[in-house]
C-alpha cells in the first residue's frame, strides 16, 4: 500500500529576531499506512478455558521518509474512524504503543511476525513502559486520536533505541469481553490516518 501525503503550509509562528520579524512556514502532512494488519488471538497469560479472551490488535507501519530531512516534527497525532462499541461495552481504554519487533502485514499472525520469525511474545511485542493511552465510549472523543508527536519525533530524528516498525492498537489489558471487540478493532474498518505537522529547523 502506498502512502497518501498531503502538504498544506500555515503561516503562523511569528518570531523576532534581531529585530526583524519573519513568518516561519508550518507543514501538515497526512500519511496512511504503508503496511498494516489485524491480528486476533488469546491474549498471553489468559485462562484459555475461560470465556471472552480472545481479544483484537492492530498493527500499523509508516513512511517517515515522505517528510523532507532537516526537519523538526512539532506535533504528531494518530487518527482512527469511529469505533463504535457494543450496546453492553460503554466504554474501552485503548493503548497505542510501538512495536518491538519487525513484522510483514501480508504474513503476520498472533504467533508469527511473518518475517520468518516467532513473536517474542504471543501476540506481539511492544513497548509496555513508553506508549500512550485512550479511551472510546460515553461521553469521550469519537472517532479517537492519540497524540504519538514523542515516538515519531525520536524515529525521524533517528534517537530512538528500536527502529521503526510501527504501532500495536490494543485494548487496555485486563479489558473484559474483549472478544466483543473483534471485528470492531480492525484496520480495514478504522482507516488509520498519520498526522504529522513539521518545520524546517531554523
Amino acid at each position: 500500500m502506498k502512502a497518501r501525503i498531503v502538504i498544506t503550509v500555515s503561516l503562523g509562528l511569528m518570531m523576532v529576531l534581531a529585530n526583524n520579524s519573519f513568518t516561519q512556514q508550518t507543514y501538515t502532512v497526512e500519511l496512511i499506512p504503508t503496511d498494516e494488519a489485524t491480528i486476533n488471538g488469546i491474549s498471553p497469560g489468559a485462562d484459555m478455558e475461560q470465556e471472552g479472551q480472545m481479544e483484537p490488535r492492530i498493527l500499523l507501519k509508516f513512511d517517515l521518509n515522505q517528510i523532507p530531512q532537516g526537519m523538526r516534527i512539532e506535533y504528531a497525532e494518530l487518527l482512527l474512524g469511529d469505533i463504535s462499541l457494543p450496546g453492553d461495552i460503554k466504554r474501552v481504554g485503548f493503548t497505542v504503543a510501538p512495536v518491538l519487533q519487525n513484522w510483514d502485514g501480508d504474513d503476520v499472525s498472533w504467533d508469527q511476525t511473518g518475517e520468518g520469525a516467532d513473536w517474542s511474545e504471543q501476540g506481539g511485542i511492544w513497548d509496555e513502559i513508553d506508549f500512550v493511552y485512550g479511551v472510546v465510549g460515553d461521553g469521550m472523543k469519537n472517532p479517537p486520536f492519540f497524540n504519538v508527536t514523542s515516538f515519531i519525533r525520536d524515529w525521524y530524528d533517528g534517537t530512538s533505541e528500536t527502529p521503526n516498525y510501527g504501532f500495536m492498537i490494543m485494548p487496555v489489558q485486563g479489558t473484559e469481553n474483549t472478544d466483543q471487540l473483534v471485528g470492531i478493532l480492525d484496520v480495514r474498518r478504522l482507516e488509520p490516518v498519520l498526522l504529522i505537522e513539521y518545520a524546517r529547523n531554523p
